[in-house]
């Protein structure tokens, strides 16, 4: 009879051994999807991909590992599997930040749906890369409460100027150049025109980045197909940020 117990006692132990295990090799995109699925599973996160026009190809996703050339163009897609908020940030060689999501006239909060949102939001529009070759490299900063530092460039009235008709170009990190087109509201971005408005992009950027190395964060890239990004609830209650690098080479 003791026998039999004690092998019972084994058997639990191992079940229990083996689905902490299972959960600790669990992928980010896995875990998104249950979070989808199942509220009291996963963890709460983003997933991100990015959606190429390349001369007269058919449009495709492609992985960030892709290598771009020089009048390629692209949107960025992203979906999160929580409600919270969502800004998306391009930091140039030169230090100036563009805001590229959220738009004008509207806040960083966002739902989970069905569809992903797409930057730029018009089919007309894209971000185009130049013949500067280089690396572009974008914040992705998501919370699960609002985000107040994107507010308060948001109601910066004068200070941040919307660009509307014309082209916008935005210089990576690595001396690649990206023109942001935007010729309707849906898909106006926001220029941090002053010295205020930068810093307190800077800050948030910086805050956001230092938040995810400080704690556990899963970030998955499925080639071909999207970054997974997940996390504890209680890591993202404050701004959480991770970078995207785009490798960009002249044909």
């Amino acid at each position: 009879m003791k026998k039999i117990i004690f092998g019972l006692m084994m058997l639990v132990m191992m079940s229990l051994l083996g689905g902490t295990v299972m959960a600790q090799k669990a992928k980010p995109r896995d875990l998104f999807i249950q979070k989808e699925q199942d509220e009291t599973k996963g963890k709460s996160g983003a997933k991100v991909r990015i959606l190429l026009k390349r001369g007269s190809e058919k449009e495709r996703y492609v992985s960030p590992n892709e290598t771009f050339y020089s009048g390629d163009k692209i949107k960025l897609a992203f979906d999160i599997n929580f409600s919270g908020n969502v800004a998306l940030l391009n930091i140039g060689s030169s230090g100036k930040i563009t805001m590229l999501y959220p738009y004008p006239g509207a806040d960083s909060a966002v739902e989970p749906s069905d569809r992903e949102q797409l930057i730029p939001a018009s089919p007309k529009d894209w971000i185009t890369f130049d013949n500067r070759a280089g690396t572009e490299q974008i914040t992705v900063v998501f919370s699960t409460n609002p985000i107040p530092s994107i507010q308060q460039i948001i109601d910066m009235s004068g200070q941040s100027q919307a660009n509307t008709q014309e082209t916008t170009t935005v210089t990576g990190n690595a001396g690649t150049t990206v023109n942001v087109t935007s010729n309707g509201n849906s898909s106006t971005i926001y220029i941090a025109a002053t010295a205020e408005a930068q810093a307190i992009l800077a800050e948030l950027n910086s805050r956001s980045l230092k938040r995810s190395k400080s704690r556990d964060l899963y970030v998955e890239t499925v080639n071909n197909d999207a970054t997974y990004i997940v996390a504890e609830s209680s890591l993202i209650s404050e701004p959480t940020a991770f970078i995207i690098s785009l490798k960009h080479q002249r044909r």
